[in-house]
């Protein structure tokens, strides 16, 4: 003869799941609500930059020495691509990067990549070479962009 488990014994097993799962999710939520709320002094001065707002005029340095200012590149859309090679999803969409680039160029778009890595003018050089990136790369000798 089988017995069933009692009610208390199943109200016992949903309070052992559903509690923790409660307290995991309002720990979550509590979470992003604070990171939401942190002003960009609060992030290391990281520029704070609303949709539909106009870019200050940034200024890429080339790794020649050269250096570019956002205003002067003349494109209809400007995607800017902060990467790295230690940066494992940054790899991973260079390739689709550089078909973008490839296939939308001719109709307006500029891609400018900006690289972090310590030493960025080997990684440009290596990185442009493994992926055949047209695009031009550019550092953050003072580390201030990526932030």
């Amino acid at each position: 003869m089988t017995s069933e488990p009692t009610t208390p014994s199943k109200k016992r097993l949903l309070i052992s799941v559903l509690v923790p799962v409660v307290l995991i999710l309002a720990a979550a939520w509590g979470a992003l609500l604070l990171l939401r709320a942190r002003t960009p002094a609060e992030t290391g001065g990281a520029l704070d930059v609303k949709v539909g707002a106009v870019l200050p005029d940034l200024e890429f340095h080339h790794p020649d020495g050269s250096r570019v200012a956002l205003s002067k590149i003349r494109a209809k859309v400007i995607l800017v691509n902060f990467w790295a090679t230690w940066c494992e999803a940054c790899m991973e969409e260079m390739p689709s990067l550089v078909k973008l680039y490839d296939t939308y160029t001719d109709k307006g778009l500029e891609i400018i990549g900006v690289n972090l890595d310590d030493d960025p003018i080997r990684a440009i050089l290596t990185t442009s070479r493994e992926f055949g990136i047209q695009y031009g790369n550019f550092i953050d000798p003072d580390g201030k962009m990526g932030n």
